[in-house]
């Protein structure tokens, strides 16, 4: 009879792990000293600290990669994101409290000249309660920032667009909201259409003080769960000194309270959490279960979706009355389908799956009194399923009313089209063959790629994307990147615009290409990249002169720059940088690890070295 160990080493390091969560994977490597040397002093370690590391800190979303040209190694680079000594800095316009602190309380060398009474942060500045928690992720959304930590705690930043300050807006329920105790008419609320961008929306027009956001006891913010636990293993009564691994690892997710079960009257404490404040909120999830935890955050305009451990989507959308969560449903796909990935757009979400495909959903049920008088959060998702998608997508992404996504057959880049609202309001169902007239190829793009390979004598493929709002990245196998925008997107079926009169091409960056580029992030008219030796570059327009390119001042940067690189458009114009240029890092020496960027604000997560 075969056991675990007959495998051999190739499956157990490579092809084992693949199905198995970190923590899952650590278990694993603990039930006999050869599986540890195996999976931690072998050749094939680096294997299992690449997925360590895709796993834990992106989930497989950008499968994050490392060249012969990298500082660091697998192994080097999962421990630096494990290291306690990171901090979460963030910079750009602070409207609504969306930095995560007081402008008036940080150093004034890093804020910008007011503009129509808002005054932005120019440079990288620290958020304190961050600081000593392993941050698995942070991204943005179009008035904040939502972190997530090892421990499974997911914090916002901001007191705007908090649930049940905002319109009602897709993907969230259209016609009706969330039932809540507190439940307020929507003529009971004021609201304002002055927010300026293309962000406008219609908006509480007394913005919330500070004392009174809250729905709930600050202190108290996580519901009690009972955190995992690894498991005892008779093998390791009394394990080997070198038998150390990072916290991300070790210490069990979630519950970042002293817990207790009715069984035990021992209480079990786990790390101090995150704290919260005027400006920082601890998110609550519905139907809590002993060992879920959060694995994966996505963002759009106003709302975020999490994926837990529990192959469970949860959202936070304009329907949501409080900071409690609802666990979505999708009525004819078995739940038991592994979520391959998660990702929300500017007005949609979505996710795939691979024995179904690109699911999108457009709206959900709202949650009813008796729905929520019985505990029960769970809402019935609108939905559709992008045809041919189906065990055929290397990767997609979320933009405005559209999808993007690369096929695995034939290596193309196809646009979805969907109107949001219009399917939210729509009384009849929709048709398969409007779902495949929806398909349309990206052929700007696509005939980019044919001419570079006929030209280069190249095999040159697409492998990742990402989006806000209609502009977009695209990532290649060669270590290229290709921008696109709304006019590649409206191209016709020859990838010309205009009426066929301009061929449209992707834009191209030098300072970007053959660079190993770990990923773009992009906001309202900015964009980020982190750089393999953990440095950012910034470029585009900082509107109003909000900082969300964090160079410093706009003086500065002009000046210190020609004007191919950076110019002032005038007064109260904010500053544009044409070509990607340093963030400014900490005064220490360090790296950037992890970057998150939306609307006019920007953050990263840095390492002391």
């Amino acid at each position: 009879m075969l056991n675990l160990l007959d495998l051999g080493d190739d499956i157990l390091v490579s092809i084992l792990p693949q199905f198995l969560s970190p923590q899952d994977i650590f278990s694993v490597s603990t039930l006999n000293k050869s599986l540890y040397d195996l999976y931690y002093n072998s050749s094939l370690s680096s294997a299992l600290y690449q997925q360590l590391y895709n796993k834990l800190f992106t989930n497989n979303d950008n499968n994050f990669t490392l060249t012969d040209r990298d500082k660091l190694n697998w192994k080097q680079l999962f421990n630096l994101r494990c290291s306690p000594k990171q901090q979460v800095y963030t910079w750009g316009s602070s409207q609504f409290g969306r930095l995560g602190y007081l402008i008036d309380r940080i150093d004034r060398s890093h804020v910008a000249s007011s503009n129509f009474g808002y005054r932005g942060v120019h440079t990288p500045t620290n958020v304190p309660q961050f600081d000593n928690h392993i941050i698995t992720d942070i991204v943005a959304s179009g008035f904040q920032f939502v972190v997530l930590s090892s421990s499974g705690q997911i914090v916002t930043t901001g007191v705007a667009d908090t649930p049940g300050t905002i319109r009602e807006s897709t993907p969230g329920p259209i016609g009706d909201r969330d039932y809540h105790e507190l439940r307020l008419s929507s003529s009971e609320m004021p609201f304002s259409d002055n927010v300026g961008s293309r962000r406008s929306i219609r908006r509480v027009g007394i913005m919330p003080m500070p004392g009174s956001r809250y729905e709930h006891d600050v202190v108290q913010t996580q519901p009690i769960r009972t955190p995992r636990e690894t498991p005892v293993n008779p093998n390791l009564r009394l394990p080997p000194e070198e038998l150390a691994f990072p916290p991300a690892l070790t210490e069990p997710p979630i519950a970042d309270t002293v817990t207790s079960t009715e069984s035990s009257t021992t209480a079990k404490a786990t790390r101090n959490p995150i704290q919260d404040s005027n400006f920082l909120t601890t998110v609550k999830f519905p139907d809590c279960q002993d060992d879920a935890f959060p694995i994966s955050i996505s963002c759009g305009r106003q709302h975020y979706i999490v994926l837990d451990n529990k192959n469970r989507i949860t959202t936070w959308d304009s329907g949501c009355r409080d900071n409690s969560g609802v666990i979505l449903s999708f009525p004819g796909i078995d739940r038991k389908l592994p979520v391959v990935k998660i990702c929300a757009g500017w007005n949609l979400s979505s996710c795939y799956i691979y024995e179904v495909g690109i699911v999108v959903w457009y709206s959900r049920t709202p949650i009813t009194k008796d729905q929520f008088e019985a505990g029960n959060l769970v809402s019935e998702a609108h939905y559709l399923v992008i045809p041919f998608t189906k065990r055929d997508v290397v990767d997609f992404t979320v933009g405005s009313d559209f999808v993007l996504f690369i096929k695995k057959s034939d290596k193309k880049l196809y646009k979805f089209s969907m109107n949001a609202h219009s399917l939210a309001t729509r009384q009849t169902e929709v048709q398969n063959d409007e779902l495949t007239m929806a398909i349309q190829p990206v052929a700007c793009f696509n005939n980019w790629l044919v001419e570079s390979n006929i030209q280069n004598g190249s095999t040159t493929q697409f492998t990742r994307l990402n989006c806000c709002y209609t502009n977009f990245v695209v990532f290649t196998n060669d270590d290229g990147i290709l921008i696109g925008g709304k006019t590649h997107l409206d191209a016709d079926d020859d990838g010309f615009e205009n009426n066929g009169e301009v061929k449209a091409v992707p834009k191209i960056l030098p300072e970007l290409q053959k660079k190993n580029i770990k990923t773009v992030e992009i906001g309202d008219y900015h964009f980020l990249a982190l750089t393999n030796d953990g440095n950012i570059l910034s470029w585009g327009l900082e509107s109003n002169n909000c900082g969300c390119l964090g160079l410093g001042s706009k003086e500065d940067v002009v000046m210190s720059h020609n004007s191919n690189e950076a110019r002032d458009p005038g007064h109260n114009s904010g500053m544009e940088v044409l070509v990607p240029l340093k963030v400014k890092n900490p005064p220490f020496a360090g790296k950037w690890v992890s970057i998150a960027a939306s609307g006019w604000h920007s953050a990263g997560v840095y390492v002391a070295d």
